[in-house]
């Protein structure tokens, strides 16, 4: 019966350290960028999903959005969602492009492809 005990304990601990190693949610972090002279756009994620872009050109902040993302199992999808609105600069109004939406993803060794985009890794 003592023995019984034991190997029921053991197998109880072996459950829970395979149920620890399963697999990981895909996540990405840190700031991508892509600069060139007509334009600077930046994507930077977060560990909780959450994804801010900006676009720059000109010297002028365009577009600097907070929004959230999701990247399928598989890893090669990822769903950005950002708001919809009406950005205003004086009398002239304009609705920013619409960013969400689903798009192929491709992690490399320092740098991201979102649709056909690449972004290189920004480190500080």
């Amino acid at each position: 019966m003592r023995r019984l005990s034991i190997y029921s304990i053991i197998l109880c601990i072996c459950l829970v350290l395979l149920t620890g190693c399963g697999k990981k949610e895909n996540l990405l972090t840190g700031r991508y960028a892509i600069d060139n002279l007509i334009y600077e756009i930046n994507y930077e994620f977060d560990e909780d999903k959450n994804v801010n872009v900006k676009l720059v050109t000109a010297g002028y902040v365009a577009i600097n959005e907070m929004g959230t993302y999701q990247i399928n199992e598989e890893g090669n999808m990822i769903t950005l969602t950002f708001p919809d609105h009406i950005q205003s600069l004086g009398n002239f109004s304009f609705t920013l492009p619409n960013l969400s939406g689903e798009y192929p993803l491709v992690k490399g060794e320092g740098y991201i492809q979102i649709g056909d985009m690449q972004y290189n890794k920004v480190t500080e």
